[in-house]
C-alpha cells in the first residue's frame, strides 16, 4: 500500500528539482483555478429589480379654486315631531290611542288623576257649571227686579229729589254686586274646566302617533313626555351654534352642504342670530329638506359644511394642511406628481382656515392628506 505513494513523491520531488519554474507555475495555476471554483459556487443570485410602488392616493387643495368652508356639528330639528307632555303630575288613569293611529287636532289622548278617580275633580266642576248657571238666572231675575224698582220709584210722588236719587244710587250698588259675582262665577267655571283640561292631554295638532312612552297606572311629573306624534305640513331645520369669529364670516349668498353617504345635500341659511346666547354662542338655521329629514333623528347632530367670506387678501389655507415647529412652517405641495415641501410664513386664522402671506402662490396644489413622504409619487385619482 506504501509502495505507490512512495513512488509518487519521489516522482514529484524529482519534477520539482528537475523544473522548478515548471512546477511553480503548475501550482499557481492550481490555485487560481481553485480560488474561480469557490467564488463561482459561493456567489449569491442577484435578485430580480423590484416594481415601483404605485402612487399613493392623496387630497388635493388649491387656494385660487378651493371654497373657504368650515365644518360645523348642527343640530336636527323636526318641527312635525311634537311630544305631548304632562302639564301637571298626576297618575295615567287612561290611554285613548295607539302607536300608528292618526288623531285630528283636540283629539284627548290620555286621562290623568291626581286622586286615584276619586271623582273630586269632575265634581269641582260640576259645581262651578251650576254656580255659574245659578248666577247667570239670578242675574235675569235682578235685572227684571231692578226694572221694576226704577220705574216706581220714578213715579212714587212722595219720593223727594234727593230720597229718589238716593233710592236710585242703592240699586245700581247692588246692580255693580251682582254683575261681580257674575263674573267671579264665569271665572270659576272656566277655571274649573282648565283644571279638568289639564288631566286630559290633547293634540295640539292633526299627525300620526309615533310613540306612547307612558302605561296605565304609572305616576307621572309635570314636563314628562307622555306620547311622540309626526304632525303633517311642518318643517325641519338645522341649528348650528357658531362662535363669534365664525358666525360673522358666514356667506349667506352660498349654500351650506350636508355630507351623507349618498352625496352632498344643499342648505340654504334662514336665520342668523345677531345677539349671542346664554352659552356666548350664535345660532345659524339652515333649511332640511323634506327627503333629507326622513333619514335623520330629530334631536341629533350630524357635521355641515359652512362657506365663509374671505377677509384677507392672502391666501387662506385649511389648518390640517400646516406642518410646524418652534422654527418655522410648511405644507407638503404637489409638483409633477411628487410630494414637496415648501416653507410658508402664517398669519391670522379665520375659523379653520389659517392666513399664508408668503411661500406659496395662489396656483399652489396643497397636499390635505397625512403620512406623505418627501418625493414619494402622488395621484389624486
Amino acid at each position: 500500500m506504501l509502495t505507490p505513494l512512495k513512488n509518487l513523491r519521489q516522482k514529484v520531488g524529482s519534477t520539482i528539482a528537475t523544473k522548478p519554474w515548471f512546477s511553480f507555475f503548475s501550482v499557481l495555476v492550481i490555485l487560481f483555478a481553485t480560488i474561480f471554483v469557490s467564488y463561482t459556487l459561493r456567489t449569491p443570485e442577484v435578485p430580480e429589480e423590484s416594481a415601483p410602488l404605485p402612487p399613493k392616493k392623496v387630497v388635493l387643495f388649491s387656494p385660487q379654486d378651493g371654497a373657504v368652508t368650515v365644518s360645523v356639528p348642527a343640530q336636527v330639528k323636526k318641527d312635525s315631531i311634537l311630544r305631548i307632555t304632562a302639564l301637571t303630575s298626576g297618575i295615567v288613569s287612561g290611554i285613548f290611542v295607539k302607536p300608528g293611529q292618526i288623531v285630528s287636532e283636540g283629539r284627548v289622548l290620555f286621562t290623568l288623576t291626581n286622586d286615584y278617580n276619586s271623582g273630586t275633580a269632575s265634581i269641582e266642576k260640576e259645581i262651578a257649571r251650576n254656580d255659574a248657571a245659578l248666577a247667570e238666572e239670578v242675574a235675569v231675575l235682578d235685572k227684571k227686579i231692578q226694572t221694576l224698582d226704577e220705574r216706581r220709584i220714578k213715579n212714587d210722588d212722595t219720593l223727594t229729589g234727593s230720597a229718589e236719587d238716593f233710592e236710585l244710587a242703592e240699586l245700581r250698588k247692588d246692580r255693580e254686586v251682582r254683575r261681580s259675582t257674575l263674573t267671579s262665577s264665569r271665572l270659576n267655571l272656566a277655571l274649573a274646566l282648565r283644571n279638568d283640561a289639564i288631566l286630559h292631554p290633547k293634540s295640539s295638532l292633526p299627525g300620526v302617533i309615533t310613540n306612547i312612552a307612558v302605561r296605565r297606572g304609572q305616576f307621572v311629573n309635570q314636563g314628562d313626555v307622555l306620547a311622540t306624534m309626526s304632525a303633517s305640513g311642518t318643517n325641519s331645520t338645522l341649528e348650528a351654534l357658531l362662535s363669534s369669529d365664525t358666525a360673522w364670516l358666514i356667506d349667506p349668498t352660498k349654500e351650506a352642504l350636508l355630507v351623507t353617504p349618498s352625496g352632498t345635500i344643499p342648505l340654504t341659511l334662514v336665520y342668523l342670530g345677531t345677539q349671542e346666547n346664554e352659552t356666548g354662542l350664535y345660532s345659524a338655521l339652515f333649511s332640511l329638506p323634506a327627503d333629507a329629514a326622513q333619514k335623520l333623528t330629530d334631536g341629533h347632530y350630524t357635521d355641515i359644511r359652512i362657506a365663509l367670506k374671505s377677509q384677507t387678501s392672502n391666501i387662506l389655507l385649511p389648518l390640517e394642511s400646516i406642518s410646524q415647529d418652534t422654527q418655522s412652517a410648511w405644507v407638503m405641495v404637489e409638483e409633477s406628481g411628487k410630494a414637496q415641501v415648501k416653507t410658508v410664513t402664517l398669519g391670522n386664522i379665520f375659523g379653520n382656515y389659517i392666513e399664508v402671506t408668503s411661500g406659496i402662490s395662489p396656483d399652489t396644489r396643497v397636499i390635505l392628506s397625512r403620512g406623505i413622504i418627501l418625493g414619494e409619487a402622488i395621484t389624486t385619482e
